[in-house]
């Protein structure tokens, strides 16, 4: 799975590579609703009310649809944005909440408050 947070030109991604998750019970990951991954910093500073609008555009869009497989997905608010890319070749994947939030978490303590980057996971 690929998470980026970044400004709308570059956009913030969220790569879905690996298994879908309808659900958010992973006993694998007590930390984490992500699996490990792989975090990068862009350096971009982020306005928080808008990466928050955006994330609310994509949490409404899933409750009606999925990420086809093959394809990308992206809702913007502002200088924010976020990807939804999904690479697999046979299934959709649904936008699940809680991973967002478990990304922009991770992104944070990483990179800091309100600011760009990505994620990848490989699971």
């Amino acid at each position: 799975m690929r998470l980026s947070l970044l400004p709308s030109v570059a956009a913030l991604l969220l790569w879905v590579t690996g298994g879908s998750s309808d659900t958010t019970n992973r006993l694998e990951y007590p930390h984490h609703i992500l699996a490990p991954a792989e975090i990068r910093c862009t350096g971009a500073a982020l306005n928080a009310t808008e990466v928050e609008i955006a994330k609310e555009k994509a949490i409404k869009w899933g409750m009606e649809h999925r990420v086809k497989r093959r394809t990308v997905e992206i809702w913007t608010y502002g200088n924010a944005a976020w990807w939804i890319c999904n690479c697999k070749w046979i299934r959709s994947d649904p936008v699940v909440e809680e991973e967002l939030v478990d990304f922009q978490a991770r992104l944070a303590q990483s990179c800091g408050p309100n600011q760009s980057g990505w994620l990848v996971s490989f699971s």
